[in-house]
């Protein structure tokens, strides 16, 4: 979900455009967002954008290929996991952002109903920025800690966090 995300952000993005990445969490949420500043989607197709072997029809997608599964797959697997996935967009040529809420994970509960809380992760020290493929600038960002208060992490702050 996370790789085809930030991939399609790539790929829609021309040589000096900027895709960013953030990472947090907001109340109970884990929030996982991209944005570019690439080729956009048209408002008409929007309703659209996540619906299975669908395209939107302009020659930069076109040039890319692809059966138009991804986003649907990537919505699919948000929802089994109780989130939602939102696109948005100006409009052609104004950039995408797509944004995942997923649920924070809980601590564990054992049989007996004892809860054991999940190992804290600490928020790694993210504030990246460089160029990607073909002159795309691209940041990385947390949102906020991804650490609730009793000490347990968001699923997505920790996987982040092992992979920096």
């Amino acid at each position: 979900m996370v790789l085809n995300l930030i991939t399609n952000a790539i790929k829609f993005t021309p040589e000096g455009g900027a895709v960013a990445v953030a990472l947090g969490n907001q109340g109970e949420d884990a929030i996982f967002r991209v944005s570019d500043t690439g080729t956009g989607i048209d408002p008409e197709f929007l309703p659209f954008i996540f619906d299975r072997f669908t395209q939107q029809e302009n020659s930069s997608v076109r040039r890319f290929g692809g059966l138009g599964l991804g986003l649907s797959i990537v919505r699919h697997i948000v929802e089994l996991h109780g989130g939602k996935v939102r696109a948005e967009s100006a409009g052609t040529g104004k950039g995408a952002t797509f944004t995942v809420t997923l649920p924070l994970l809980r601590g564990a509960q054992d049989d007996a109903g004892r809860s054991h809380p999940r190992r804290s992760v600490p928020p790694p020290k993210l504030k990246r920025s460089g160029t990607g493929p073909p002159g795309v600038t691209l940041t990385a960002q947390y949102l906020n800690s991804g650490i609730l208060p009793n000490g347990s992490s968001t699923g997505l702050v920790s996987m982040f966090a092992a992979a920096s």
